[in-house]
């Protein structure tokens, strides 16, 4: 019982100060080429394609906390970001086999979706971030960011591991909100879709304007 006591008293001054923030984002997409693992067959050879994404619309929403330490220059919430990757073209080539033979150029994608393959994904993010404020004597407040999680990408076989790098800034307004710019880059692990198809990885990038009130 004492120690239970002890330790209540303890998190008890952290638990009073600290505040919570709700934060929504709006901004830019832009997806890296995405490129595929070598597949190789007797039928094909090796074939291997890059694809060109077009940029997008992305938003999202966070809900943290910060001021549980004595500093007030960390922060840690709990993040969703969304955004769409619609493809634009894929460059595609193969060294050819016993039933297909060696092509080598690019195909857009209304023309890959006539042959029934779409690229086009919605991806969701969904990670916990951890924040440094760093303390300026005005009501601009930088800060650096790094986020871990899961991307659910649409035609993926399942979620994989993501990590998220964050730079931005925030202008606190009156009654506790504040408006801000916000960087982050995803980075997302080796994945595979429907169809069988292994991919190297995928980056986005995501530029955003923040509106947040803090409670």
């Amino acid at each position: 019982m004492k120690r239970l006591l002890a330790a209540s008293l303890f998190i008890l001054p952290f638990a009073v100060q600290a505040q919570g923030y709700i934060e929504a984002q709006v901004g830019y997409t832009f997806v890296d080429d995405v490129d595929t693992n070598e597949y190789s067959s007797v039928e094909t050879g090796t074939v291997q394609g890059t694809l060109d994404y077009d940029s997008d619309m992305g938003y999202g929403l966070e809900i943290g906390m910060r001021n549980f330490e004595a500093a007030n220059v960390l922060r840690m919430g709990l993040a969703w970001n969304r955004f769409g990757a619609d493809l634009d073209k894929a460059s595609i080539n193969i060294s050819g086999g016993t039933e297909i033979g060696a092509i080598s150029g690019s195909a857009s994608s209304s023309e890959l979706k006539s042959v029934g393959l779409n690229f086009d994904n919605d991806v969701n993010v969904y990670t916990a971030n951890f924040y440094y404020d760093i303390p300026l004597k005005s009501g601009f407040t930088p800060y650096l960011g790094l986020g871990f999680g899961v991307a659910d990408i649409d035609n993926a076989k399942s979620n994989e591991f993501a990590v998220i790098g964050i730079v931005g800034g925030r202008y606190a307004m009156s009654n506790g909100t504040y408006l801000g710019m916000k960087y982050q880059y995803i980075d997302v692990a080796d994945f595979e879709d429907e169809l069988g198809i292994e991919y190297e990885g995928a980056g986005a990038h995501m530029v955003s304007a923040t509106l947040g009130m803090e409670f």
